[in-house]
């Protein structure tokens, strides 16, 4: 498995918001053993707001949240009329 693609780095894609991509990196729960004890390792979820291979920002809970983030950003830099209107009708956008 190669270890350099985008989708090990910063996780699978979710969708296109205007010139922003948005990732999500999921984390299975799993079993680890160690001395004898089982321990589990909670999974983990976590989303980012891309451009290309550059993160513009990551720590979201949900990939909802990072794309109404991805929005507010388009609108404040006024590209927000780049953005598909079926995806901003199936994410509740405007």
């Amino acid at each position: 498995m190669a270890t350099n693609t985008k989708r090990v780095k910063m996780g699978n894609y979710i969708c296109k918001i205007g010139k922003y991509d948005i990732r999500q990196k999921i984390e299975q729960p799993r079993v680890k053993k160690w001395q004898g004890k089982l321990d589990t390792i909670p999974g983990t979820k976590e989303a980012s707001i891309c451009q290309g291979k550059k993160v513009i920002e990551k720590g979201f809970k949900d990939c909802l949240d990072a794309i109404k983030k991805a929005y507010e950003l388009l609108v404040q830099n006024g590209e927000d009329t780049n953005v598909c209107k079926r995806t901003l009708k199936k994410y509740n956008l405007s």
